[in-house]
């Protein structure tokens, strides 16, 4: 799939501070290895202010909300993703993107509360879920034996904490570049649509 198709969904997902990047955008660049690189055992403080160590890189991903896999889709860790909510799934279908996952990926079924018990069989190196979207089932996951890390880029106070939450998961997963390219990536794009719009205003004012 086009990857800045992709990451214009990561724009329209998890910008909520009132700003919209609109954009047709083509770039065939295939995702690269991180140069600047995370050395495991690694541990980085989630959203929920917990520590969260994990000893290896993850290999199989297991992603409970759709901000937080298009973000992990466009770091490029797709074919890492084990299992997904089912409104990632559909987002992805929507986009023509569900390619950029493995056959084999998991879809839970919409539910107020996940099946724990089929993210256990998928033997999930971590689990990566919006703390503004669980319920009472974090713990669950937690006595399940799951290594979780939480998320909160949906209810950001300000953009500088969706940057912020993007470039964790780019520390965690060992996509510190490819984090900080996005980032730069949506800075452009937002600035670029508020260039237009500045323009587009003054065109109408000068009109009147």
């Amino acid at each position: 799939m086009n990857r800045t198709i992709l990451l214009a969904a990561v724009v329209a997902i998890i910008v909520v501070i009132g700003v919209v990047a609109v954009l047709v955008y083509r770039n065939e660049t295939v995702v690269q290895k991180s140069t600047g690189s995370t050395y495991y055992p690694v541990t980085v403080r989630d959203a929920s202010g917990r520590n969260v160590t994990l000893y290896t890189s993850p290999s199989r991903i297991v992603s409970l909300a759709p901000s937080d896999t298009q973000v992990l889709v466009s770091l490029g860790l797709g074919k890492e993703l084990v299992g997904v909510d089912y409104y990632s799934y559909l987002l992805l279908k929507y986009l023509n993107a569900t390619s950029d996952l493995p056959q084999n990926v998991t879809v839970f079924s919409p539910s107020i509360s996940p099946n724990i018990s089929g993210i256990v069989a998928l033997r999930p190196s971590v689990v990566v879920d919006e703390l503004g979207l669980i319920g009472d089932y974090s713990t669950q996951l937690s006595e399940a034996g799951l290594t979780t890390f939480y998320t909160n880029a949906d209810y950001a106070g300000n953009y500088t904490a969706i940057e912020k939450s993007i470039t964790t998961l780019g520390k965690l997963f060992d996509r510190n570049t490819q984090a900080v390219e996005l980032v730069n990536w949506m800075n452009k794009r937002i600035e670029d649509t508020n260039l237009r719009v500045t323009r587009a205003w003054r065109t109408f004012y000068g009109l009147i």
